[in-house]
């Protein structure tokens, strides 16, 4: 495990008083659909969250296990910047989640999020800036409820996987550079509507350092 993750991991711990022998984690999502709103005010990121993919760690976690009571009741909903808590790291709102079917099965969840603007800490808007040029990461936090090894079947499924997890509560959602899962990457937008078709060409006496 990365250091990185290793770090999110024991501030979700410290932060949600999770047990001694609990397990906790991060999983993340990839974006398929590039439809971003852009305006003065508002800035929507839509993306995948969560895959079955073989992650980092050599761990499966199924979509389909994620209880989303807390994130859901407690009114949570918050989207922050590398599993960090604190309040300038609040770099958006979840507006909008639901299932992410392939045929019958659950392969993930879809949601949007609104990323705040005019923010006197610049998270929100150094991630949102990020997202237009190149792919960035989201990544959920969550509480394994039912952790254990594969069945020979799930192994041919998700070869070099070493355990998987059935069931977990969702804590909540951030933005992140680097995914535990590596498919998991988001795009605010084609970057077409932000870069210039064409390359400018400048003479020497153009050119201001």
């Amino acid at each position: 495990m990365s250091t990185h993750m290793s770090e999110a991991m024991a501030r979700m711990r410290h932060k949600f008083k999770v047990k001694d022998g609990e397990a906790t984690g991060v999983l993340g999502g990839y974006m398929v659909k590039a439809e971003a709103q852009v305006t003065d005010t508002e800035r929507v990121l839509e993306f995948i969250a969560t895959t079955s993919d073989v992650d980092l760690d050599e761990e499966v976690v199924d979509p389909a296990g994620g209880d989303w009571s807390y994130f859901d009741n407690a009114n949570q909903k918050k989207m922050f910047l590398d599993h960090k808590y604190d309040s300038e790291y609040c770099i958006g709102l979840v507006r909008a989640k639901s299932k992410y079917m392939e045929g019958e099965r659950q392969v993930g969840w879809k949601m949007r999020a609104f990323i705040y603007p005019s923010l006197k800490t610049p998270h929100a808007d150094d991630f949102w800036t990020r997202s237009l040029y190149g792919p960035m990461g989201i990544s959920i936090g969550f509480i394994g409820l039912e952790v254990s090894g594969l069945t020979p079947s799930e192994r041919k499924v998700w070869p070099g996987a070493q355990t998987i997890v059935r069931r977990w509560k969702a804590i909540e959602v951030s933005g992140t550079g680097i995914p535990c899962n590596v498919r998991c990457q988001t795009l605010a937008g084609p970057a077409s509507m932000y870069v210039p078709k064409k390359t400018i060409q400048l003479t020497p006496t153009q050119i201001v350092v």
